[in-house]
This record gives C-alpha cells, structure tokens and sequence, in this order.
C-alpha cells in the first residue's frame, strides 16, 4: 500500500508498506438440509511482519522542507485479523462454486525517523478481500 502524507507545507508520497501476515483461526459451518450447500463464518487473526520503504521524493522534502540532514523510515509488526463468510454451493456431482468474502483489519505504525526527531504515522491499511473459484471433480 502507497502512504501519502504531508510534509512541510505540501502533500508527499512517503512510501510503501508491505503487511506480511501469519494467520490461523476458528470457524463454524452450517450444511444446509438439501445437502448441495454449506455456509462458514470464521475469525482468522495473527502476527503481520511488515516492512516500509521511504520514497525518495518524501526523503527529498525532509531534507529540503524540513532541513532534515538524514531520513530513515520502518514499519511496526502488528497483530491483524480477518472476519470471513464462505459459501460453498455443489452445482451437480461434479462442479462447485465457492464464494468468500471478508475484512481484513491491519493498523501497523510506521516510524520516519531524522535528525529533526521521530514522526509516527498509524497507518490504517485495511482492506476487503472478494474470492470466487470454481471446482471441478475428476473422480
């Protein structure tokens, strides 16, 4: 995710951070009587391993705007986690259709670091994901 922010007196590209997460959770599923369609509700969460790094261009205006001598950025590990809802839907003995859709909350830190002190930006990465597949059984 690309991070803007203001720097001196003009809006900047500051950087990109890159969330790396490990995650496990629990999950609850529901068949439907018919047989043909089973509905998931889970909580996946975990620990985010997550890098940061300073555009040049935001490296440039510390110095420029700021007269920062040196600049240095990282981002904090963070916990994250993940409300999902999954569909699963057997169109025949052969073909199924799996919907998941879900939330993913991740709100690392990211510390800029000059000779002018330490800026910390709470970073509020989160996103929606949306996945569909399709299944085809051979056997």
């Amino acid at each position: 995710m690309d991070i803007d922010r203001i720097i001196g007196n003009g809006p900047t590209g500051l950087g990109t951070l890159k969330v790396r997460p490990l995650m496990g959770g629990y999950g609850y599923t529901h068949l439907f009587r018919s047989g043909r369609m089973a509905v998931t509700g889970d909580l996946v969460a975990g620990y985010a391993v997550n890098s940061f790094k300073l555009d040049p261009v935001a490296d440039s205006a510390y110095q420029t705007r700021l007269g920062a001598r040196s600049v240095s950025a990282e981002a904090v590990n963070t916990l994250v986690a993940t409300p999902e809802l999954k569909i699963w839907y057997d169109v025949n003995k052969r073909v199924g259709v799996l919907v998941n859709a879900g939330y993913v909350f991740a709100r690392p830190d990211v510390k800029v670091t000059s000779t002018l002190g330490t800026d910390v930006h709470h970073v509020h990465a989160d996103t929606y994901t949306l996945k569909f597949g399709v299944v085809y059984s051979i056997f």
